[in-house]
């Protein structure tokens, strides 16, 4: 995920002492108030996590009309910059940002070790972590509040009243500094005040560092929005001859073609139905089948895809796309929300059909989506269970014909034919799906089980199966990142 980390007094050490080598999230750095405040108007879509100081006095920050205009709040430049990071939040929620995902990392938040632990406690309960809840619960603020104190918070448990009795305790010992006198503003304002962590021994920092991120890190809708944002950034940096456009080589009507520009809108239109705060899982389960519908919505009637096996090179995977454009355009099967990984792959296998990337192998922002799954086998695992893929294929495809079968069987129903225009049954399992998910009936009962097994197309069409053994190229790394979501459970 991409950090951005605003801090006057940086250094390289305190960078890798506190944040690690991490492959997981990239850090912009900011010195200044003033670019700060400018990064966040413009390009505040690009970040996923934000770390702010406070205190930016000892920063670049030179005065600015945004600065002077702090006399309209009475305060002078120099206690302007001193609660610096303060007015940065503010205009974090101003522009819609998630709180959840902004901290202070700060030296002006000193805290007490029930504070301390009162936060620990909460992030063991966000991470199901029973082990350390126990633990902190019943050692650590034990230890730190009375026993009547204890004995209240005990009939709490699973509640929300919980936290508000703990936070209460906390903050009735709270030492006075800038951090504490901005929780007083927030509460006095009925909102809940972001997250500090206090600046102290390098180790601890670091720790309090990875606790807070861990969860943030792992959350599939953040990864997700990450890898699409990030390999758009990437196509639209790269892209500068029609040539590289793979797409208008299905398209066989000149005025039907996509132009550089038609590309980067379609691509920045898919990133942008991806909000920056997390939507509801009822939204979110929306806005996927909305963004699923917009990937595909382009492979339709302009496009000329051969449906065999014949395409040359990966070509033929672009039928897995028609289908799917197909399936979503007439069927009624979307009652479910889409997995994430579901979606990194289709967008994934969209990049690589529309758009050269130059080489087969696979690129920086493509293994972003690989962080997407995870689930994902050694490469050793994927070679040796190879051999199961025919067997696997075969027991996926009996499966839908039982479906068929028993659908064929009800009375009053169309049947499903499950046979091509020469009369000869379907042998490949794509063929047999499409033509199943176009009876209206069967699409309602089993048009979720179809988009579950829709991986299988990948393994059906993927052009020379050995490169899923070529852990370089990116159809190997497509096919370790789909093993477990297709067939190895």
């Amino acid at each position: 995920m991409r950090v951005l980390w605003v801090e006057d007094q940086f250094s390289q050490e305190k960078q890798r002492a506190w944040f690690g080598n991490s492959q997981r999230f990239e850090i912009d750095l900011i010195k200044d108030y003033t670019k700060a405040h400018k990064k966040i108007s413009e390009n505040m879509v690009h970040y996923d996590l934000i770390f702010l100081d406070i205190d930016l006095t000892e920063s670049d920050s030179k005065t600015t009309e945004i600065i002077s205009k702090s006399d309209a709040f009475s305060i002078d430049e120099q206690g302007f910059l001193k609660e610096a990071g303060f007015h940065l939040y503010v205009q974090l929620l101003e522009q819609g940002f998630d709180k959840e995902r902004v901290v202070f990392l700060t030296g002006n938040a000193s805290e007490t070790p029930l504070q301390h632990a009162v936060w620990s406690l909460k992030q063991a309960y966000n991470e199901a972590r029973k082990q350390d809840i126990n633990k902190i619960f019943n050692e650590e603020i034990r230890r730190l509040i009375s026993e009547a104190e204890f004995e209240r918070a005990v009939t709490l448990l699973g509640k929300e009243d919980l936290w508000a009795y703990l936070d209460k305790l906390a903050e009735d010992s709270a030492p006075s500094n800038t951090y504490n006198k901005f929780k007083q503003r927030f509460h006095a304002a009925r909102m809940l005040p972001p997250h500090a962590i206090r600046k102290k021994a390098d180790h601890d920092t670091m720790i309090d560092i990875a606790t807070w991120l861990r969860p943030r890190l792992d959350n599939p809708y953040l990864r997700l929005r990450y890898a699409i944002v990030e390999m758009v950034r990437f196509i639209d940096e790269s892209l500068n001859d029609d040539d590289q456009i793979l797409f208008n080589r299905y398209i066989s009507k000149t005025e039907q073609q996509f132009s550089q520009d038609d590309l980067r809108a379609y691509l920045n239109n898919l990133s942008a139905l991806l909000p920056q705060r997390e939507p509801s899982d009822d939204l979110k389960a929306r806005i996927y089948k909305q963004l699923l519908r917009a990937l595909v919505h382009e492979w339709d009637d302009k496009t000329m895809v051969k449906n065999d096996l014949c395409a040359s090179g990966n070509n033929q995977l672009t039928l897995v796309l028609k289908t799917l454009r197909n399936w979503i355009a007439h069927g009624k099967w979307f009652e479910e929300k889409p997995t994430e990984a579901m979606i990194a792959y289709l967008f994934w296998l969209n990049c690589r059909m529309m758009f050269d990337f130059g080489s087969e192998l696979c690129t920086q922002k493509e293994r972003l989506l690989v962080g997407v799954f995870d689930k994902i086998p050694a490469e050793n695992e994927l070679q040796q269970n190879l051999i199961q893929l025919k067997k696997y294929l075969t027991v996926v495809k009996q499966e839908l014909k039982g479906f068929i079968e028993t659908h064929n069987n009800c009375p009053g129903t169309k049947p499903i034919l499950g046979k091509n225009k020469f009369d000869k049954p379907f042998t490949r399992f794509i063929h047999l799906a499409d033509d199943a998910q176009r009876n209206a009936e069967f699409s309602e009962l089993h048009g979720a089980w179809l988009l579950n097994h829709a991986y299988c197309f990948f393994w059906e069409y993927c052009p020379d199966k050995k490169l899923l053994e070529d852990s370089e190229h990116y159809l190997g790394t497509m096919g370790r990142c789909l093993w477990r979501y297709s067939f190895a459970d």
